[in-house]
C-alpha cells in the first residue's frame, strides 16, 4: 500500500479484498475488523520448545490511539495440549509482556489519545 501518507485510508473486512478472521475480531472485542493480514503455517517440533520474535506495528498509531479504531496482533498457537478459547483450542501467545492483555494500539501506549482518540477513553497502558 505504500508508506504512511494518510490516516483514513481503510477496507473493510468482507469485501471482495478481504475476509474477517474471528480469532482477530475475538481479541477485539466488539465490531468487525478492518484490514486483517493473515500468516499461518504448520511446523512439526524438533524438540520440546520453540521461541519467536515479533513486532508489532501499526498505520493506525499514533493518531487513533484511544478511538474505536484498533489495530490489534494475534500469535495463535495450537495443536495438541492446546486447549484456548481461539479457533482449533488455541492461545494467543501475543500478550502485553506479564499480563494477559492482548496487543492493540489501545493496549500499548502512553495513555495519551491521538488526534483522532477520546481522551476520557484513554486509560494509560504499557508502555516500556
Amino acid at each position: 500500500l505504500g508508506p504512511n501518507n494518510s490516516d483514513s485510508w481503510s477496507e473493510p473486512v468482507g469485501t471482495p479484498v478481504f475476509s474477517p478472521d474471528p480469532d482477530l475480531e475475538q481479541i477485539v472485542g466488539a465490531g468487525l475488523t478492518n484490514d486483517d493480514a493473515v500468516l499461518e503455517f504448520d511446523f512439526v517440533p524438533s524438540g520440546d520448545s520453540v521461541s519467536f520474535r515479533f513486532v508489532f506495528a501499526s498505520e493506525e498509531y499514533t493518531e487513533f490511539v484511544c478511538s474505536d479504531y484498533n489495530d490489534v496482533f494475534g500469535f495463535f498457537i495450537s495443536g495438541p495440549g492446546f486447549t484456548g478459547p481461539f479457533q482449533n483450542g488455541a492461545e494467543n501467545i501475543a500478550l502485553i509482556p506479564g499480563t494477559t492483555v492482548p496487543i492493540a494500539i489501545n493496549t500499548l501506549n502512553n495513555g495519551v489519545a491521538g488526534i483522532n482518540g477520546t481522551p476520557a477513553t484513554c486509560d494509560a497502558a504499557y508502555v516500556g
